[in-house]
């Protein structure tokens, strides 16, 4: 079930127009983000924690998308059993 969910998301959700939007806001929030640190921190220490900000949204944003798809099935499993 992961690997069809992983398909499913990278095939349909992760190219829609609505993720698409949402990467524009996810870019404009990290770029508030790292701005105080721009002055204290090298080129490569921001890239590296900006990448870091980035892996841990993205993985968020799929554990999301995975546990609301288990949730919907499970939802319609227990209405077509009654």
């Amino acid at each position: 079930m992961k690997n069809l969910l992983e398909k499913l998301y990278k095939k349909v959700i992760y190219y829609g127009e609505e993720y698409m939007q949402s990467g524009k806001r996810l870019d404009e929030e990290v770029r508030k983000l790292l701005e105080p640190y721009r002055s204290k921190l090298s080129q490569s220490e921001i890239e590296e924690l900006q990448n870091l900000i980035y892996t841990a949204s993205y993985t968020a944003q799929y554990e999301g998308f995975r546990l609301g798809a288990k949730a919907v099935v499970n939802m319609l499993i227990d209405i077509l059993s009654h």
